[in-house]
Formats: structure tokens, C-alpha cells, sequence
């Protein structure tokens, strides 16, 4: 078992400290088409977690997906920071001091540690970023949410070790329902994970995905228990991303 403290120690050695995160207009990113994920950890029991949606029926694509708050680019915001906090914040009414702190009725419990490298998605390229940000201890499950019920149909949790397991670990009986894979498609294997939270079960497939099993890998500094195929097509990691990952699977 591995708290969030010290998942977020690792992931520090593979990200940017916020502090260091550019403007868009003066960042790489300036003329691209962008979007950020926020993806929340915190600790339940001494146990590192990680917060995902159920996105609802009304939402233009994916509907029904699971994702993390997260979403594009817009007018107003100054970075890929701002971004995800601003969406994390509308679709779920959980927010950061630095953000909300005149506005929001509710606690302001999430801090952001780091940011991960950029990753390039679909034909037509987005860049998506990852920001890493954490809960106070034991808040996950019972933090007042307020989520956008246009946009999420559901918020839950699980264990950051879950995107690791191939079902034999025992300890995440209580939220893993198994792991299959869909290697049917040139250059991307779409996982899929079958999470349990309260009675409900999810599927975790796709994207979020691979982007929570690259978290665990870096956050758990180690390998899957299962054969795993960094995509050549769809999800394009950046060099350092891709060596380090390389680097876990062999």
C-alpha cells in the first residue's frame, strides 16, 4: 500500500513544479489546440485514490465515458493549470484556494503538486496535460460535490493500484471487478478496467485509461502485472514520457 504522499514524491521526478508552467502565449502550446485533465489523489485509509466522473448522456461526445474533470482551452484562462482547475471546478464544484476563494460556499481542499508531460491525442491534434493535485486525507468520499448534472452523471473513486493489477492483488477486491484488454487495433490496445464503487459498477476504457495506468507506473515506480503496449497511434507520448514508461515495462 503506497499513501498519496508518496505517489506524489515520485510523480514530481517526472513532472513540472506549477510554479515553472508558462503562460499559453508563452509556452509551445501558444498556437495549439489544448485541453488539461485535473487528476485528483488523496488518501483513504492510508491508501492512495484517485477521483474519475461518469460523463452523462447530454454531453455532445463520449457520452457515458468515464474521464477526469478536465476539458478545452479557453478564452480566459492563463495555462494549462488554470484550465483543468477552471473545468474541475464546473463540473464538479471542487476547487483550489488559488481559484475560488471569494466566490465558493464549499471548502477549498485541493492543492496542485505537479504537472505531467503533454501527450498529442487523435488525428486532428489536441494537447492534453495532465495536472497532478491532491485531497486532504479522507475528504474524497466525503466532500460535498456539486456536480454539472449536463455534463456528469456520476463521481467516484478507487485505488491508483487498481490500473496496475491484473485481478490477483486481493487487498483491491472490494473495488476491482478485472481488466480485459481490446488488442484489435493497429498501434492501440484499449484497456479496459471494471471498477466497483458503492454497488455501481464502472468501466474505465480508453484515454483515462492509459493516462491513470502511466500515473500508477510513475506514481508506484514500477511495471503492470500485465503485458502492456505503449500506443504507436491515437495517444502519442512526448520522448520523456515514452522513455520513462519504456524504461518500467522492459
Amino acid at each position: 500500500m503506497k499513501s498519496t504522499e508518496e505517489v506524489i514524491t515520485n510523480l514530481k521526478k517526472y513532472g513540472t513544479d506549477p510554479s515553472s508552467i508558462a503562460n499559453y502565449n508563452e509556452s509551445e502550446l501558444k498556437d495549439k489546440r489544448c485541453a488539461s485533465v485535473l487528476i485528483v489523489l488523496g488518501d483513504i485509509d492510508g491508501e492512495c485514490h484517485v477521483l474519475l466522473n461518469k460523463r452523462s448522456e447530454q454531453v455532445r461526445k463520449h457520452k457515458g465515458q468515464i474521464c477526469f474533470p478536465g476539458g478545452g482551452r479557453e478564452g480566459a484562462d492563463d495555462s494549462v493549470i488554470s484550465t483543468a482547475l477552471r473545468e474541475c471546478r464546473e463540473e464538479i464544484g471542487l476547487s483550489s484556494g488559488d481559484t475560488c476563494k471569494d466566490t465558493c460556499t464549499t471548502p477549498l481542499p485541493l492543492e496542485v503538486h505537479t504537472v505531467l508531460p503533454t501527450v498529442r491525442i487523435y488525428d486532428n491534434p489536441l494537447y492534453l496535460t495532465p495536472i497532478v493535485a491532491t485531497m486532504p486525507p479522507n475528504t474524497m468520499e466525503t466532500f460535498n460535490y456539486a456536480p454539472d448534472v449536463r455534463e456528469v452523471a456520476a463521481i467516484f473513486n478507487t485505488p491508483l493500484k487498481v490500473f496496475l493489477c491484473d485481478g490477483s492483488d486481493t487487498t483491491t477486491e472490494s473495488y476491482y471487478g478485472g481488466h480485459s484488454v481490446d488488442s484489435q487495433h493497429e498501434g492501440f490496445d484499449i484497456h479496459h478496467f471494471y471498477i466497483q464503487h458503492h454497488g455501481v459498477e464502472y468501466d474505465a476504457f480508453g484515454l483515462t485509461a492509459h493516462l491513470c495506468i502511466y500515473t500508477a507506473m510513475l506514481g508506484f515506480n514500477r511495471a503492470p502485472d500485465y503485458s502492456y503496449r505503449v500506443p504507436s497511434r491515437y495517444l502519442l507520448l512526448p520522448p520523456c514520457l515514452r522513455d520513462n514508461v519504456t524504461t518500467f515495462i522492459g
